[in-house]
């Protein structure tokens, strides 16, 4: 369901509301035969899972194997909560063992495809004889339950298994999106006190090579915890190796043996930390236990996707981040599924790209950004036209909210109007690794009781819920309380208008005035006269107090590589301050395009 929403122009809102001015009322129930046959198909799930929470978790965690059982399905104790306490199961059995001694070995875990265009496929039976190779290399190096490696890779298969090593000896995996900096990374593996970085001699980006060996050179000379950096080749550069320190992933793994005794987990032992990417303040490791994160995991991307045995499952997301350990790793391997592991960028070496690998492989799922849907309209239809998407038969969407346009255009353009579009939240995180009380501070202390991780929602009469987006990301009009995400969303459904991104800029009379950044769709010329009738649109759609007092045309956005906007950085420009750090953007260089055109031409 696409969905609805309601207007609110007159009302004040309270220091915690966010007004809802947009007006949705389309509705797109699943097919009958789909709906018939899906996984979460009882009506009585929705009702049972708040009536008796604890039940509904501890059936979903049933179907995992436990060494030892849990006794007591939840302990809370504020903030802190502990699951299935007592039970021990190890997450890379759960991935790969159970599903091989089932007969499951020779199912594909993942069809590999690099940016250049190389392919590989590994069966569940390889991957978990890679796996134990890998686990014993780590532990011939002295590495144990509890120590934390560094993982800083790109998109290829010894992501995952340097991963699944890791859980199968114990040790605690942090992975830094292979986009992050040297200083980046160096901040994490300080944070983390990791023994040991995986990396690669290079990945491929758009054509070009990104020097992630250079780049934890960099990093480590500042890390006195590490003993050894494992080079995976990738791009077969000549790169420098430190005697005794740098080791070959290919000649570490060559003579072990392809069985490894799995360790035996608490189910509230540390699986991974994963650092948030802020820049304002010290990064957050963010921690996720084992055996709750595990069940959690796998019951949504069960239930949410609806998987079944023959899928084709493509998460295009990167491993870097929370969505690709949940839905590129642990959830569909736990649910023995054939996955996509793609290296480089969408529109590399043409923009057709994604449209490509759905249709060679066949894809029937795939889940993706609304910041990728938005490019992709931008880019035409004429695209994924070319090429057979009939294997498609559900849509994914994750990390933000998206917008009504976007939407309809993924339903139509890629989905043929036959598709299901499905969204994940994401679960509540476990802590922060080494500062609890930083843990307290950041999401528990705003609302006493109650975990709170910076999002606006708001549920509708008939119980829906509608994500407004990032509290941060309310501007205060005049005294409303206005969603960016409701602003930006009026703007793309003008035909012109292929993508946009609103901040809220200081003003004199109202507080704070909306400024707004817009792509036009290919063929578009941006004009003066352009920005006065887009102005008028979102007059019309969500009313005169949500009208952009300026509109910058710009050809690109400041995104991360993950696809993020940064809207930090707009708001520097909106407010002709001097920005912040661009070192996690795809193309810094964006930021001064646009500076330059906010300065030489505002659309008043």
């Amino acid at each position: 369901m696409l969905g609805r929403r309601r207007t609110g122009e007159g009302h004040v809102a309270s220091e915690r509301t966010i007004e809802t001015l947009f007006d949705e009322r389309r509705t797109f129930p699943p097919p009958p035969e789909f709906a018939r046959h899906a996984n979460a198909n009882d009506p009585q799930i929705y009702a049972r899972a708040p009536e008796d929470f604890e039940g509904f978790w501890a059936e979903q965690a049933k179907l995992l194997k436990w060494t030892k059982p849990w006794t007591t399905v939840l302990e809370w104790d504020l903030p802190f909560a502990k699951w299935f306490v007592g039970g021990t199961l190890n997450v890379s059995v759960n991935c790969l063992d159970r599903h091989v001694a089932a007969g499951g070995g020779d199912k594909i875990a993942y069809y590999f495809e690099g940016e250049p265009g190389d392919r590989r496929t590994l069966t569940y039976a390889e991957l978990l004889a890679e796996v134990c190779r890998f686990g014993n290399a780590l532990r011939a190096l002295g590495i144990r339950k509890g120590d934390r490696i560094a993982i800083y890779m790109p998109m290829i298969p010894e992501l995952p298994i340097a991963m699944l090593a890791c859980a199968r000896i114990g040790a605690a995996h942090s992975v830094v999106f292979g986009g992050f900096s040297s200083d980046a990374l160096s901040g994490r593996i300080q944070d983390a006190g990791a023994r040991l970085v995986v990396t690669a001699d290079g990945g491929w980006r758009r054509g070009g090579k990104v020097p992630l060996k250079q780049n934890a050179d960099e990093a480590v000379a500042s890390c006195p915890t590490i003993e050894h950096v494992i080079v995976v080749e990738r791009t077969h550069d000549d790169v420098p190796m430190t005697e005794g320190r740098d080791l070959r992933y290919a000649d570490l793994v060559a003579g072990q043996a392809s069985t490894c005794e799995p360790e035996e987990m608490d189910s509230e032992d540390l699986l991974f930390t994963l650092y948030t990417s802020g820049t304002t303040a010290k990064p957050k490791g963010i921690v996720h236990t084992t055996g709750g994160y595990l069940t959690g995991v796998s019951a949504t991307h069960r239930l949410i996707f609806d998987i079944k045995p023959d899928d084709v499952y493509w998460c295009a997301a990167d491993i870097g981040w929370v969505t690709g350990h949940s839905y590129i790793v642990y959830g569909p391997l736990a649910n023995h599924t054939t996955g996509i592991l793609y290296e480089g960028a969408p529109d590399w070496p043409e923009k057709d790209r994604f449209w490509t690998i759905v249709e060679h492989y066949r894809a029937t799922i795939l889940y993706t950004a609304p910041t990728a849907i938005r490019a992709f309209m931008r880019w035409g239809e004429d695209f994924p036209a070319k090429h057979d998407l009939s294997s498609l038969r559900l849509l994914g969407s994750v990390g933000e909210p998206i917008n009504p346009e976007a939407w309809m255009w993924y339903y139509r353009a890629i989905g043929g109007e036959r598709c299901p579009i499905v969204d994940t939240w994401p679960s509540m995180l476990r802590g922060i690794w080494g500062d609890p009380e930083r843990y307290k501070e950041t999401y528990w202390s705003r609302f006493p009781g109650r975990y709170f991780a910076g999002d606006g929602c708001r549920v509708d009469s008939e119980g829906d819920y509608w994500f407004m987006g990032r509290v941060d990301d309310v501007m205060n009009v005049a005294g409303h309380r206005i969603s960016t995400t409701e602003v930006e969303s009026a703007l793309v459904d003008h035909a012109a208008v292929a993508e946009a991104a609103v901040v809220g800029k200081n003003d004199p009379q109202t507080g704070q005035a909306i400024f707004a950044y817009v792509i036009t769709r290919a063929g578009v010329e941006p004009t003066g006269a352009l920005g006065d009738e887009l102005r008028e649109h979102v007059a019309e759609k969500i009313g005169k107090l949500a009208r952009p007092k300026q509109i910058v045309f710009t050809p690109e956005l400041p995104k991360t590589r993950s696809g993020k906007i940064m809207r930090r950085l707009l708001r520097d420009v909106a407010e002709e301050r001097t920005l912040g750090d661009v070192t996690t953007l795809a193309d810094p260089a964006i930021v001064e395009e646009i500076r330059s055109r906010a300065s030489a031409k505002p659309e008043e």
